[in-house]
């Protein structure tokens, strides 16, 4: 965020980061690490003694805790040491398509105690899995909120990056702040739904008014994703504007609309984004739209689970988040679980595809990418990568290793 806080402050945060994220005495306020980044990442911490960098996910987690398998190899507290109850395996993303890579994940059904903002809490389900092989981030886990949390509000401060979870009874509301009761479906186990008219006006002026449940996911940086159980999703379809954009994970595309929109008894929202999703295969069927984190950080965020209610405080100072490595669709890759990057979609439907152009094919395997290997890609050459406009791919193809040489225009997207 990029609002003028005052010396005070910027001292204070700096020194949070550096010593566990505390002020005073048991402070429940958390402050975000690196908040630039797409994603909520705080401090959880076991037996007191334990910290690790957690991803703050409202949306895949259903009331459980997940932890990083090597984390639980360095740290083998009592907790994730016996047997797990139940080994299964799953795709590493609810966005994931069913060509995916499954991994391995152990499931303890006995309650495992974290602390977060000083606040101790209780999760009933434990999944201990390669939690690095579907992250970009160093992470040792992820968490959301408790299965059986009804006594805190937790507020998303988007305003001075922090999190603070307050006691219900003694929490006063704040002014000037939306309310809008929980519409979760039975057995949602805390993921949050909520319901709203969003009237959107698109380019042309055309409107048209989405009304359902939808999903509030603090893992999704993007505004609202609209899913294709909605019927609105014919209005876009239609529409001649979408610039395609890469899902990342599980392969595919979202579609992409610049809008302006309508909430709240009448509160506007300017260059907002809403996105098409037609891949995603594992999420809930309640849901018909899916709330991120673009859309949120205009407000100061608040769950009741007392009163189950959410409260959305618009705020003045919102600032996009912007990911570097997001960009224009041209194909799909899915990794494999010995670390393979297998082209599994090149559509005929992409325009000016440069990589097709090229000679890449469905089926392919990527080695390299200007002389830099993908299995083992660091972040800095993953940026040269992206900076360049001239890309030399090594592929392997039906067992034969080729050189393909892609060129892209300067006026390509780079980020979203």
């Amino acid at each position: 965020m990029r609002n003028s806080l005052c010396l005070e402050l910027l001292v204070s945060a700096a020194v949070l980061l550096l010593s566990g994220c505390e002020v005073g005495p048991r402070s429940r306020r958390t402050y975000f690490f690196e908040k630039e980044k797409r994603a909520i990442i705080i401090p959880v911490a076991f037996n007191d003694t334990i910290t690790g960098r957690f991803l703050f996910d409202t949306g895949a987690i259903n009331g459980y805790l997940i932890l990083d398998s090597s984390f639980c190899a360095t740290h083998p507290l009592p907790a994730w040491s016996d047997k797990p109850d139940h080994v299964y395996f799953s795709p590493h993303t609810g966005w994931a398509t069913s060509e995916s890579p499954s991994f391995r994940q152990a499931i303890h059904k006995k309650p495992t105690r974290a602390a977060i903002s000083n606040v101790d809490l209780v999760y009933n389900y434990l999944h201990i899995r390669n939690q690095k092989y579907g992250s970009a981030e160093d992470l040792q886990g992820t968490v959301g909120f408790p299965d059986n949390d009804s006594t805190h509000v937790w507020e998303l401060n988007f305003e001075h990056n922090y999190l603070e979870i307050h006691e219900a009874e003694k929490f006063r509301r704040p002014a000037d702040c939306y309310w809008l009761p929980f519409v979760n479906e039975r057995g949602s186990m805390n993921t949050v739904h909520i319901q709203f008219p969003l009237t959107v006006k698109s380019a042309t002026g055309d409107t048209v008014t989405i009304d359902y449940p939808y999903l509030i996911d603090t893992g999704m940086a993007q505004d609202f994703v609209l899913l294709p159980s909605a019927k609105e999703i014919e209005f876009f379809r239609k529409r001649e504007d979408a610039v395609l954009i890469n899902r990342g994970h599980g392969g595919g595309y979202r579609s992409r609309y610049d809008v302006n929109a309508i909430a709240f008894d009448g509160f506007k929202i300017d260059s907002m984004r809403i996105y098409t999703d037609e891949f995603a295969t594992q999420l809930s069927a309640y849901a018909r739209g899916i709330i991120g984190l673009n859309f949120l950080k205009r407000f100061n965020v608040f769950f009741d689970f007392d009163s189950r209610q959410v409260g959305l405080q618009p705020i003045r100072n919102f600032s996009r988040i912007f990911n570097n490595f997001s960009g224009r669709f041209y194909f799909s890759v899915d990794t494999t679980l010995d670390g393979r990057r297998i082209v599994t979609m090149m559509p005929d439907y992409v325009k000016n595809n440069h990589y097709k152009e090229a000679g890449l094919q469905k089926g392919d395997e990527i080695v390299a990418i200007n002389g830099f290997t993908l299995k083992d890609l660091s972040f800095d050459n993953a940026v040269k990568i992206k900076e360049s406009l001239t890309r030399k791919l090594d592929i392997v193809r039906d067992g034969k290793p080729m050189k393909i040489t892609v060129r892209l225009d300067e006026d390509d997207l780079k980020g979203e």
